[in-house]
């Protein structure tokens, strides 16, 4: 890394990026929620995979892609992408990891979205069916916050290091 960028971003980047990455991982090992159904005599964890392979099993394609992609695949490819910025600073596909990251962060939010409409529907306040949200979701919502500000660091650094060296 340019020497001239402030540590604290570097520090910032490496801790905010690790911690999502043992977030996103624990978000998808832990259950998102529990359904209980007639007063709590069947109870169901539900995970993020167990999720998808669900939907695909029961026909539902559009939406069991909608968690694949927006879920999985993309906050994966995110943490490849930054991964690599955070250790590529002198290279030259640099600057095309930060256009990719520029469109992937288009997209990033609705991932919460898609989890946020899925808990919604299932919520319901009467004893026949509850929903409860559990550590994976809490996980997974953390990593997401995490990316956010590991990309906000990566950005602001990568700022930094053009400006340097437009300066030159």
């Amino acid at each position: 890394m340019d020497t001239s960028t402030p540590k604290y971003y570097q520090i910032i980047g490496y801790v905010s990026f690790v911690g999502a990455i043992i977030c996103f991982s624990l978000g998808l090992y832990f259950p998102i929620m529990t359904t209980k159904v007639l007063y709590g005599l069947q109870s169901n964890a539900s995970y993020l995979t167990s999720t998808i392979t669900y939907f695909y099993g029961q026909g539902d394609y559009f939406l069991a892609s909608l968690l694949l992609i927006f879920s999985l695949i993309l906050p994966i490819l995110k943490f490849v992408l930054l991964g690599l910025a955070l250790l590529k600073w002198q290279n030259a596909i640099h600057q095309k990891i930060m256009d990719w990251l520029h469109h992937i962060n288009k997209w990033a939010m609705l991932d919460v979205f898609v989890v946020a409409l899925v808990i919604v529907n299932i919520k319901t306040g009467n004893g026949l069916l509850r929903t409860q949200l559990e550590m994976g979701t809490t996980f997974f919502a953390l990593a997401i916050i995490l990316l956010m500000v590991c990309t906000h660091t990566v950005s602001r650094l990568s700022d930094t290091i053009l400006d340097n060296r437009n300066e030159l």
